[in-house]
């Protein structure tokens, strides 16, 4: 690898949330055409999915579900997508992520995941194809796809704080990496929270985001010990900062000691 990297990002903004996109790339190289053009087409496929799955919007492709005013179970691939995956995240979540939870479908819990998975897929991640690009990355509000095509690489990732965002929890080094992060300070998290929870805030890591998010969001929203038992089966890594301000890390579905912040 070389040893000096230049970091460029643009941020755009959608979903009320801001969007960053970060390439890394020897400093020598001038690559500010190609990542206009990337920027561009992430900025119009973002626009695109806020436009059909916000639920704020009256005449989103949601909305209009909703009312049930359009079929859009069998006129459109994209809302087939989203359905279907909310559909298997009912299923393996035991319940823990639905998306009629309000009694109406609304899928804003793993929409942003999915956007940004998707958008570093279709337009990021092809970048990599070519030697003038060391690493790319989506961060929308706080949930994160990367990559890398070079073995040296590593995204230096700092986990919040929820009561200082100023500090720190724990650092993790992370290659070609998901990052998903709920809490019940977060903004636009739209769930109730049972009485036998007692997260204040759940990151998931993982290969997708589109599946961290949900499990991010899931973890939330059932009994704390029904998140572990299934952390366990599924295999998932990440951190709890619980109520009292402890914080646990989990990996591969093992649980550690709890350490006070």
């Amino acid at each position: 690898m070389n040893s000096t990297l230049r970091k460029q990002t643009r941020v755009l903004n959608h979903m009320n949330v801001p969007f960053t996109l970060t390439f890394m790339t020897p400093s020598e190289v001038d690559v500010t055409a190609e990542i206009a053009t990337v920027s561009q087409q992430v900025d119009r496929f973002l626009a695109q999915v806020d436009q059909q799955f916000s639920p704020f919007k009256v005449d989103s492709d949601v909305s209009r579900f909703q009312r049930h005013e359009l079929d859009l179970l069998t006129a459109d691939a994209t809302f087939q997508t989203i359905y279907a995956l909310s559909e298997d995240a009912k299923q393996f979540t035991q319940g823990g992520f639905n998306a009629y939870y309000h009694g109406y479908f609304d899928p804003t819990g793993l929409v942003k995941g999915w956007a940004i998975e998707t958008a570093q897929q279709q337009f990021l991640q092809p970048l990599l194809d070519h030697p003038w690009f060391i690493a790319v990355g989506i961060n929308g509000g706080g949930d994160m796809q990367l990559a890398t095509n070079d073995g040296e690489f590593n995204w230096e990732i700092g986990m919040e704080n929820p009561t200082n965002l100023q500090r720190i929890l724990a650092t993790y080094h992370l290659t070609n990496d998901a990052v998903a992060t709920s809490g019940f300070n977060k903004r636009g998290l739209h769930i109730e929270r049972p009485a036998a929870n007692d997260f204040r805030q759940l990151t998931i890591i993982g290969d997708s985001l589109t599946t961290a998010d949900i499990w991010a969001t899931a973890g939330l929203s059932m009994a704390a010990t029904d998140f572990k038992r299934l952390s366990e089966l599924h295999q998932l890594s990440g951190m709890v900062v619980y109520d009292d301000l402890s914080v646990q890390a989990f990996a591969g579905g093992e649980w550690f000691d709890a350490q006070k912040l």
